[in-house]
């Protein structure tokens, strides 16, 4: 699933615009303080869904992940947690 995005992050909020697990869709970001990020999207207009996702940075380019998909559909909802590492 494509995930494709542009938008503008503030020092606090951003917005994005694209396209999102594959259909048409918009997110917002929020940084809670230093270490922590919470975004939302909505996406796919036929068939709408909601999507969280969290971050929180443990070391530097270390974050332990959060993702909710299809939190607005309870039989479809998955939710998973990981580490991710940039480089």
């Amino acid at each position: 699933r494509l995930n494709f995005q542009l938008g503008q992050q503030g020092p606090t909020i951003g917005g994005r615009v694209g396209v999102v697990e594959g259909k048409a869709g918009a997110g917002v970001d929020l940084k809670l303080g230093k270490n922590l990020k919470v975004s939302a999207d909505a996406y796919d207009p036929n068939d709408f869904r909601i999507k969280l996702r969290s971050e929180l940075k443990i070391a530097p380019d270390t974050y332990i992940v959060g993702e909710s998909l299809s939190i607005n559909k309870s039989a479809q909802r998955s939710t998973y947690i990981g580490l991710r590492r940039t480089f």
